[in-house]
């Protein structure tokens, strides 16, 4: 029987798990009575080969051939599965375990439930783990987090919140970034009580506060538009030395943007160059938009400048959100140098810039400036939207252009730009 297990193991090895199987099979032919270390290696072939249904019939038989198998045998055999991927496969393996009355370990246990966690199986993680504290099986602190992950990919949110206070009850450890892969789940659904809610029970748990679980906090509040949340958890953060970083920053001054509150969107502004942190194109970008919404068209320019001379690459968003904040304040001086400022910032361009210009023009009844933006833009092949055509439509009406009103109306037949000569 040793020159078999030998022979067999061997097989394993090279991944041979047909050739096992068939001395396995000799084995019981000459009937020979096999040991655990002749299935165990048996079993282990087939599973290396990916061959789940030999697993379990392997393994289901053993108890046919009278050799005791326990949960070492079972955890031995299932052990290279990728929990990830197979994790249907270890489900079943411990549906026959159940049948065979073999009280399931930590390894497959563990390996179903992050492969349930992954797939976002919440409620089969659940049962696997409740049934470990029935059999007060020892659960380890990736199991744990992988539960509370599955909950939370799949916005079981107060399950996750009751299961997290089920294992401080039953002094179950839980580590900080158990608590920040829960921050990201509410991050990404935008479930900013939850955030609030986990990041107290951080605090509760004596744990050193990193700036991913205040940034993710920040972040999920953001996404909401809680920007009073947002100020306040930035306030926090400072007080507890948490080191601020350019997205915490960039989500706190995105929330004030949202919030429609542009003095607090400078204030952050101002806290963050105060605090020497490397800002992007989002952080003025966002510090401008919520200057635009109010129409504060110098304060978005002096921002342009700070970027200009910051060194900081600037984009459309950005140049449009200036041009924006020029058109709500009907500075259609500033608009149009804005557009003559293209080779200064690298940035060309588009079909929004254009539309704020022509608005700021609008705004005050200066149809030939308005017109020959609408010829840069056909030259630039840049498709103006149903909004100028309207604008200009009625300052052809207002003024008594006909020319160019059946021009107009020719464009929008058609639906390709039509050059206008401004000069006549």
């Amino acid at each position: 029987m040793q020159q078999y297990t030998r022979l067999i193991s061997a097989q394993a090895k090279q991944h041979h798990w047909t050739q096992a199987v068939r001395h396995l099979a000799d084995v019981q032919q000459q009937q020979l009575r096999p040991n655990v270390f002749t299935c165990s290696a048996t079993a282990a072939a087939c599973t290396k080969a990916g061959h789940w249904t030999a697993v379990i019939q392997i393994l289901c038989r053993m108890k046919k051939m009278l050799v005791e198998s326990n949960q070492f045998t079972w955890g031995a055999s299932i052990s290279p599965v990728d929990g990830s991927q197979e994790w249907e496969t270890i489900l079943l393996l411990l549906d026959n375990m159940l049948t065979y009355h073999i009280c399931s370990g930590n390894i497959i246990n563990s390996a179903a439930i992050n492969g349930c966690g992954r797939r976002h199986q919440w409620a089969v993680a659940l049962h696997l783990l409740t049934a470990m504290w029935q059999c007060q099986t020892e659960c380890n602190t990736i199991t744990n987090s992988a539960t509370l992950s599955a909950c939370s990919n799949s916005s079981r949110w107060v399950l996750a919140l009751q299961l997290l206070s089920g294992m401080k009850q039953h002094h179950v450890e839980i580590d900080v970034i158990t608590y920040n892969t829960m921050m990201s789940a509410c991050e990404l659904r935008q479930q900013w009580t939850t955030a609030l809610h986990l990041l107290c029970h951080v605090h509760n748990s004596l744990f050193e506060t990193q700036t991913i679980t205040f940034s993710a906090a920040i972040s999920a509040c953001e996404k909401s538009g809680q920007w009073v949340e947002v100020l306040w958890l930035l306030s926090k953060g400072t007080q507890d030395h948490i080191e601020t970083d350019v997205m915490m920053y960039n989500a706190a001054i995105s929330s004030c943007e949202k919030g429609r509150t542009w003095p607090n969107a400078c204030m952050l502004l101002s806290a963050a160059l105060m605090d020497k942190v490397e800002l992007d194109t989002i952080t003025y970008s966002a510090s401008i938009s919520a200057c635009e919404s109010k129409g504060k068209w110098m304060v978005a320019v002096t921002l342009l400048d700070m970027v200009r001379r910051g060194h900081v690459s600037a984009d459309n968003t950005l140049l449009n959100a200036v041009t924006s904040a020029c058109e709500k304040g009907v500075q259609w001086k500033k608009s149009l140098l804005l557009l003559g400022d293209e080779q200064v910032f690298g940035v060309k361009p588009d079909l929004i810039t254009f539309k704020a210009a022509i608005l700021a023009c609008a705004h005050s009844s200066l149809w030939e400036q308005e017109f020959e933006l609408f010829e840069v833009m056909a030259n630039r092949a840049l498709l103006p939207d149903m909004l100028v055509c309207g604008v200009l439509l009625m300052e052809c009406e207002q003024t008594g252009l006909l020319d160019r009103e059946l021009t107009l109306l020719d464009y929008l037949q058609h639906g390709a730009a039509v050059p206008i000569d401004a000069t006549t």
